[in-house]
């Protein structure tokens, strides 16, 4: 098991290696450069998190929930929350590099980390009430996909998605670990 999540991780860092290669083959040592980093931030990440089945849950913005960031969220999603943070890293370092005589760069990072304090946070305004329910199985991990189990299970969810007088029913994405035209073989009562 180790040696799988070595390898996938390995895979996984693949995406921002190649961006990292990219920027170092065609940056120019302009202020474009910059843009030019957060460009293949952004391509690196929307890669990973659609391609081969993709990891979306691995990009950089989810990591920006808590911070100044988050306000950014609502507009540009989670993607783009990394992006900003890209450009913004790379008028960083675009400052460090020339040792403080960068003014330009320095002043688009302080511009962007501090143009977020006056983001909207108020993107949405409520319209009416929703009754949301949670649904949630209580099934052990080693046995979530055991064939002997999933006749029981399909059968306690569906009967849980019936009873609900809910306007949305929230479970998690394993609670019906099948494909829809396998349901009939498993629980052909409730699909």
């Amino acid at each position: 098991v180790l040696a799988a999540v070595l390898a996938l991780a390995a895979a996984l860092s693949l995406y921002l290696a190649a961006a990292g290669w990219g920027y170092a083959r065609w940056r120019r040592g302009m202020a474009w450069d910059g843009l030019l980093f957060a460009a293949l931030w952004l391509l690196a990440e929307w890669a990973r998190g659609v391609l081969f089945t993709g990891f979306p849950w691995a990009a950089t913005g989810y990591a920006l929930v808590d911070s100044p960031f988050a306000a950014l969220a609502p507009w540009v999603g989670v993607y783009g929350m990394g992006t900003v943070l890209a450009l913004a890293a790379a008028g960083l370092a675009q400052v460090v590099r020339s040792r403080g005589q960068s003014w330009g760069a320095l002043a688009t990072a302080a511009g962007l980390v501090l143009g977020l304090q006056v983001v909207p946070a108020d993107f949405t305004r409520p319209t009416g009430e929703l009754s949301v329910a949670l649904l949630q199985t209580n099934v052990k991990q080693d046995e979530k996909f055991a064939a002997q189990h999933m006749p029981e299970t399909l059968a306690w969810v569906a009967q849980q998605l019936l009873a609900q007088n809910a306007d949305l029913v929230v479970a998690p994405e394993t609670a019906v670990p099948l494909l829809p035209f396998q349901l009939k073989d498993y629980a052909p009562g409730y699909w």
